[in-house]
């Protein structure tokens, strides 16, 4: 089994076909490697029965997304990792509803990589490739590179996937890539940056939060 774990892509895979590597390319930002990739690397990996492959925020870094943490892991005053709980949205489902909306803004505002669209390619050549992400963001998805079936595994789930918070309805939506995902969320990239707790952060009704479309009647909360 080949195991791999990258922040960026080997160009010897990036080149491996010629009209993929077009579409690559078109899209490509500078592509490094702190890792010495082995000369036969493209060959190993042809003859590999089982790849893995685990990505992290440095794959996502290479599109010039930032991570969505500010100085000591706060979101304006409020520590990041505690805004992305169900208790957090159960106490204020509003300012949850702001905080990932700023991520999504952020996350869709970068384009995917040629690392990304080449990891997605070798998933649809490759129906034994199996990929791992610890990423949010859903570039992987945006190139292409299908969730589940033994493709596209994301550990920390992501930041596009939305569920009703009703418990009879069942409705969800693994790629939600509205921004904004309704109109009260809406961020103007006017320089003005809410992750700041310096930045006035407007008020926003439970009425204005995204709804589900299903039952019409409850709100959708983060997947």
């Amino acid at each position: 089994m080949l195991f791999w774990r990258t922040h960026h892509l080997p160009q010897t895979l990036l080149s491996s076909t010629s009209k993929f590597s077009q579409t690559a390319h078109r899209n490509m930002t500078t592509i490094t490697s702190s890792t010495t990739i082995p000369d036969d690397f493209t060959t190993h990996l042809r003859s590999s029965t089982r790849i893995l492959a685990l990505l992290g925020a440095g794959l996502s870094a290479s599109s010039g997304l930032p991570t969505f943490r500010g100085a000591g892991g706060l979101w304006r005053s409020n520590d990041a990792t505690s805004l992305a709980t169900p208790e957090a949205f159960h106490a204020n489902p509003s300012l949850v509803w702001q905080f990932y909306s700023y991520r999504r803004h952020q996350a869709l505002k970068a384009q995917p990589n040629a690392a990304h669209y080449a990891l997605a390619e070798l998933a649809r050549r490759r129906p034994e490739f199996l990929t791992i992400s610890q990423n949010v963001d859903g570039l992987s998805q945006r190139a292409g590179h299908v969730r589940g079936r033994g493709g596209l595994e994301l550990l920390h789930g992501s930041l596009f996937e939305v569920r009703c918070t009703g418990f009879e309805c069942d409705f969800v939506n693994e790629e939600d890539f509205r921004d904004p995902i309704a109109e009260a969320l809406r961020l103007e990239d006017d320089g003005r940056d809410i992750s700041s707790a310096d930045v006035p952060l407007r008020e926003v009704g439970i009425e204005e939060l995204p709804h589900c479309p299903k039952c019409g009647e409850n709100l959708l909360r983060p997947g």
